[in-house]
């Protein structure tokens, strides 16, 4: 903050996890103007990031200063399996639009090509740790004590002790300490800890030397390490008091992928009415034994019934505004965007039909239909349902009350009626909030009114 106030005409780029900043004390905030996201990569993407991925690595293994049309054609071929992969299976999709895990699919892929690919977020990481700790060791030819120790569970110990002390970051005298304790603690009293940690750095290349401070290469992995050892000790209660801690989030998730039966910490979640983090074990959840399907499916409609239950209330009590904003809500938590704040046009493009019935649903009956998805839709097809902004697009704005027609403008939410005895039809729920403002992206300019797609997305689910 000090420096974009003393140098006022630079431009300044911070880059942050969403959590950090979401998260940032009142007292130092950052005084930013644009916050902007990176969004998932879209197949597209994924099939650029492979390609280019498998060309790199081929030329490397074949010791080539240039590609040759040799390496070329190689590398073409199995990106294309593995992108074939991708693209039959919906769980492997989910995971590569995330260019880090995307990164790990096509690592696995690549070192072994004949295996399937691991269905979920753990199961992949289980698989990376298993190349990165235990094979790769074992494959150098170098000198390393690493081979014949448990290095998985010595990492394990340690990634749980630093998400106990809050800690992304370890000085090198602590690391050495705690190593030196797990090594005893295993009968190894001839290995020095410092030489562990060195070869788990130059060569499982699990922690990274930060000029005599130590983190993990990334966030996740010492998420993952920690919920692995939290399996490992049988010890779930670690968890309880932490579901309300953003930064125990991803550990949570881990947990429920690689436990047998997450039922008990689920029903501890919904306990605190948080039924994002639920319905995100839920999906996670996938090692089930034969008597936990159906409770798991209990858990699911407890999930659903938990995630309308406020927004069925206020509802009821006819309070629109208020249903108006727990509508939103709710629409981030079924795309998993709440950390994000927002949805894009792919999320509205891909929203579930199966929600949205069910929010149209409740607001049709509440207000006897005047309000809902299906009653918007049927006022854009009547505008000729436009799939840009243009004439039509502002003729519904001004029948459902969003903008005014003699202004040519947009209304303030605060403008509108917000009732069904005064509002015009369709005018909730609102959603000029999907963007406040215009943006560009890869080169269009996207209009605020680009929530015009769900309704699109409304006449596919049948409303």
């Amino acid at each position: 903050n000090q420096q974009m106030k003393r140098y006022s005409k630079s431009v300044f780029i911070i880059t942050s996890r969403p959590k950090a900043y979401k998260n940032q004390p009142l007292a130092s905030q950052l005084d930013v103007t644009m916050p902007i996201w990176v969004r998932k990569f879209s197949t597209d993407k994924q099939q650029i990031f492979v390609e280019q991925w498998y060309r790199c690595q081929e030329r490397l293994a074949a010791g080539e200063r240039r590609e040759t049309e040799a390496t070329k054609r190689e590398a073409g071929r199995e990106s294309g399996k593995l992108m074939d992969q991708i693209r039959e299976r919906p769980e492997l999709q989910a995971l590569a639009t995330n260019p880090l895990l995307l990164n790990m699919i096509v690592t696995f892929h690549r070192r072994r090509p004949w295996g399937k690919l691991p269905a979920m977020r753990a199961d992949l990481y289980q698989e990376i740790f298993q190349l990165q700790v235990v094979d790769r060791p074992e494959a150098r030819d170098v000198e390393t004590v690493l081979p014949g120790l448990d290095t998985l569970g010595i990492l394990q110990k340690l990634a749980l002790e630093m998400m106990q002390r809050g800690i992304e970051r370890i000085s090198q005298e602590d690391l050495v300490s705690l190593v030196d304790g797990y090594l005893k603690a295993e009968g190894e009293t001839e290995i020095a800890a410092i030489r562990f940690v060195d070869d788990v750095v130059n060569i499982c290349e699990t922690l990274v030397d930060q000029n005599e401070e130590y983190d993990f290469a990334h966030l996740s992995f010492q998420e993952y390490l920690a919920a692995a050892e939290i399996v490992r000790l049988k010890q779930e209660s670690l968890l309880y008091d932490k579901l309300s801690e953003d930064r125990w989030k991803a550990v949570i998730l881990y947990y429920a992928g690689l436990v047998r039966n997450p039922s008990s910490l689920i029903k501890r979640i919904l306990e605190q009415k948080n039924t994002a983090l639920a319905s995100e074990c839920l999906k996670e959840a996938k090692r089930i034994e034969p008597g936990v399907s159906q409770e798991l499916a209990a858990l699911n409609q407890a999930v659903d019934t938990n995630r309308y239950a406020t927004l069925t209330q206020l509802l009821k009590d006819r309070k629109w505004e208020e249903a108006d904003q727990e509508t939103w809500k709710v629409m981030l938590e079924v795309t998993e965007q709440t950390e994000r704040g927002y949805l894009t046009q792919d999320d509205l493009e891909n929203f579930p039909c199966e929600d949205l019935r069910k929010l149209d649903q409740l607001w049709v009956e509440a207000s006897e239909g005047h309000f809902g998805f299906s009653v918007q839709k049927k006022i854009w097809q009547d505008c000729g349902s436009p799939k840009s902004s243009g004439k039509d697009w502002d003729r519904f704005c001004v029948k459902v009350g969003w903008q005014d027609q003699k202004a040519e403008r947009y209304l303030d939410y605060s403008d509108l009626q917000k009732n069904p005895s005064l509002s015009p039809f369709g005018e909730l729920p609102y959603l000029l909030r999907v963007r406040n403002y215009e943006v560009v992206l890869e080169g269009e300019v996207v209009p605020r009114c680009r929530s015009l797609v769900l309704f699109s997305r409304a006449a596919t689910c049948e409303l």
